[in-house]
């Protein structure tokens, strides 16, 4: 998730941890060490464009990296607080905060290979990668119990309140997940539409308003449905699959490792220059104050025939052509949306 909840979550389960025996450190260690498994983004400059879209959440987001490095973290920390803890408290201090950084990324959809070298990359869906239903209650317990003594009993009861507060939140967005998925599953049955797989996500910073995205032979079929509309029929837009654009380079790793990192959600596009527009269907639509809309993450590939290559690149964001006026638009509708008064982007 963004590096505020990390940054929170890490503060959190440190002072969980070793709150009580070594106060306030415990909440500025947590926090920084809550952002270390992110600090991959440092280093993806340094790789080709497909590696290093997908090195993050990779390496260092995985147990072995936990297992080995929490030893290293608990003696350096030792070293700057020698009678705070022992080296093996503040080794187990690293660990969980660094773990239930990588659980916590596993909830929303980027993936995250918690079992590297495994490629396979746990995404469970049901949370935005922003949601401040989930940040605020750590925050404000966070800030409110640094004022208490470490061994207040009050401190210890704020921060099992934001602890409780946020899991309940959490578990709050699978049962959302599960009353939209069951709309769409009924609406796809409804309107006749054969499937092989299906995957449902919240759209940015809530989890009232889905989006699902239904594989088909030839299509993929996207839909959008708030759980505060009254009207529970589905309008569903149809995407032409097109994979057969890039069936000559099937052998290619980079675009192996690219449909891999889409968990096979992906539909192409062919331009008048012969570049393949690579549209990542988990993260939808943003729709525009004209009324137009466009996906929020597609990749440019130029096939060569000649030696089985392609050379990748990311398009820019949608975002990124908008000004502040434009993007306050983008978010009322968004909002319009989530009540339920209009329709999604399609």
């Amino acid at each position: 998730m963004d590096s505020l909840t990390q940054i929170c979550l890490g503060a959190a389960v440190g002072e969980a941890y070793l709150g009580k025996k070594v106060g306030n450190k415990a909440i500025l260690w947590g926090a920084i060490l809550g952002t270390v498994p992110d600090l991959d983004v440092l280093f993806k400059p340094l790789y080709p464009f497909v590696e290093g879209l997908v090195m993050h959440r990779g390496l260092s987001h995985s147990l072995i990296f936990f297992v080995l490095s929490s030893p290293i973290f608990g003696w350096l920390i030792h070293k700057i607080h020698p009678r705070a803890a022992s080296v093996k408290k503040w080794a187990w201090f690293s660990f969980w905060v660094m773990f239930t950084h990588a659980i916590l990324d596993c909830f929303t959809s980027w993936g995250t290979q918690l079992f590297w070298p495994h490629p396979m990359r746990v995404a469970w869906n049901n949370i935005f990668v922003a949601d401040l239903a989930y940040t605020l209650p750590l925050l404000i317990c966070l800030i409110w119990l640094m004022f208490k003594r470490k061994d207040s009993a009050t401190r210890t009861r704020l921060n099992h309140i934001g602890l409780t507060l946020s899991s309940f939140y959490m578990i709050l967005t699978f049962v959302n997940k599960g009353a939209a998925g069951s709309v769409f599953t009924n609406s796809l049955k409804e309107n006749n539409i054969s499937y092989a797989d299906f995957s449902t996500r919240p759209t940015p910073l809530n989890t009232i308003l889905w989006n699902a995205v239904a594989e088909g032979d030839d299509y993929f079929y996207s839909g959008y449905y708030s759980l505060l509309a009254d009207d529970h029929s589905i309008k569903w837009d149809s995407i032409p699959k097109n994979h057969a654009l890039l069936s000559a380079h099937s052998d290619n790793e980079d675009w192996k490792d690219l449909i891999l990192f889409s968990g096979g959600e992906y539909a192409l596009e062919k331009t008048e220059s012969d570049t393949i527009l690579i549209h990542d269907l988990r993260f939808g639509k943003m729709q525009f104050p004209d009324g137009t809309s466009d996906f929020v993450f597609t990749f440019y590939g130029v096939p060569s025939e000649e030696n089985n290559t392609i050379d990748f690149s990311q398009k820019p964001l949608p975002n990124e052509k908008l000004s502040s006026k434009d993007m306050k638009q983008v978010f009322s509708g968004l909002w319009e949306t989530i009540k339920g008064n209009k329709l999604p982007p399609n």
